[in-house]
């Protein structure tokens, strides 16, 4: 009888052991399984940032206003004009509501560009060189995104004769 009652207690002991293992087994892969799904969000953040400062540069492109205020501001040694953009998603669950974006266009330089012709009434094309600065942030954190793309716009030259 003795003998039969320590078997048992090894088998509930050795049950026990593995057990504890499994668990500890489960609760690391749950550890890693959290790791890995806050990975892929923070991914999906910077990602999503990164396209909104990229929209941020295409609006300011697609506005000749602010490009002709920079040009301006640049011979009257004005500020560098800038204009904030926010996302137009409608969903409260969306996370790109919350993303805001700021843009800066600053003049560079003028350039002869090609087509440059030295016969009167056919002055030829110059290049105007900007910068255009975007940045893409939440708005309760610090985590944003930084985009500065050159521009070039070939526009037609003044008859200087």
């Amino acid at each position: 009888m003795k003998g039969q009652l320590k078997q048992r207690a090894m088998v509930l002991l050795s049950a026990l052991l593995l057990l504890l293992l499994m668990a500890i087994g489960v609760f690391s892969a749950l550890e890693v399984s959290n790791l890995q799904l806050k990975l892929s969000i923070d991914h999906v953040i910077a990602e999503q940032l990164f396209l909104s400062s990229e929209t941020v540069v295409e609006e300011v492109l697609s506005s000749p206003a602010l490009l002709s205020a920079a040009y301006n501001s640049s011979r009257a040694q004005l500020p560098w004009p800038n204009s904030e953009y926010r996302s137009s998603v409608t969903s409260a669950s969306d996370l790109s509501q919350r993303i805001i974006g700021r843009a800066e266009v600053r003049f560079v330089s003028a350039t002869i560009g090609a087509g440059n012709s030295m016969r009167r009434g056919a002055p030829g094309l110059r290049q105007l060189h900007y910068e255009v600065h975007a940045l893409a942030a939440l708005d309760d954190s610090s985590r944003r995104s930084y985009h500065v793309q050159g521009v070039y716009i070939e526009v037609p030259q003044e008859d200087r004769f």
